[in-house]
Formats: C-alpha cells, structure tokens, sequence
C-alpha cells in the first residue's frame, strides 16, 4: 500500500491533467498513488496521460463516471477506492513544488506533530486561461496575504 493517495478531481482539461502529471512526477516523495477520477468528460485524453503514467512508473488508476457528480461526488469516488494512510486532493489544474508530498509527510509522520491530523499551506493562486491548446499565465497572487 502506498502512503499518499493523490486524488485529481478532472473533466476535459487534459492540458492540465497532463502538468499534474508532470508534477507528480517531479515530487522528491515517491511513496503515492495517483487517483484519477474523470467526471463526466472524454475517456480517451485521461486514458492516455494514465498510460502515460503507468509506462513511467507512476502507480495510477482512473474511474470514469458516465455524468458529472461535482466536485464533492468526484472526490467521494476517489476517496472510497484509496487505502492510503494519507490523502490530498490535487486538481487538475493545480501545480506543487517538488518537495511538497516529502514536508507534509514528514511533519504528519513525526512523532512530535501526532495531535495534527492534517496539514494546511500556504497557496498561490494563479490565474490562467487555455488557447490554442496551450495554457496562457495572467497573474498570480496569494490565497490569503495574511499567512
């Protein structure tokens, strides 16, 4: 069993389904499963990029629903078929720095943290907009500038 079970909530948007692969691909932590759940958009981009992941070595696994159940729904699925110790929700248009799973295990696997039972960070919104098949930067900006 792996320890994290990364849960992409995704519907048509393989351009960024893609860059979370990227992502997940590029973490100093390795120990995860990436679930994929397909919420009512096209089987075949999403087929793909897991078959991308699988011929990577990314242990992967998609469902497909037949109609949109939202997001809460989508993550429901996600979270009913993961037997990890740990999840996270990372969307398919989301991005993490490279060591992000490593510090949040880390801190929740320490015995001197074990009151938490999660971990909060800090988050940068970006806004971006996808043409031409490509996905186009407009800005960015704290989650909340407070923290």
């Amino acid at each position: 069993m792996k320890k994290v079970a990364i849960i992409t909530r995704t519907k048509n948007r393989p351009l960024t389904l893609a860059r979370v692969l990227r992502s997940i691909r590029q973490q100093s932590l390795q120990d995860f499963v990436w679930v994929v759940v397909n919420d009512g958009g096209d089987e075949e981009p999403v087929n793909k990029i897991i078959a991308q992941a699988l011929s990577i070595g990314i242990d992967a696994i998609v469902f497909h629903n037949a109609r949109s159940l939202g997001m809460e729904g989508a993550s429901n699925i996600g979270i009913k078929n993961s037997e990890s110790k740990y999840i996270v929700i990372f969307d398919d248009d989301d991005t993490w720095n490279i060591d992000f799973l490593d510090k949040t295990v880390n801190f929740l696997d320490n015995v001197d943290n074990s009151l938490f039972k999660g971990v909060v960070t800090r988050t940068l919104i970006i806004e971006e907009e996808i043409g031409n098949n490509n996905i186009i930067y407009k800005r960015s900006y704290p989650f909340d500038s407070t923290l």
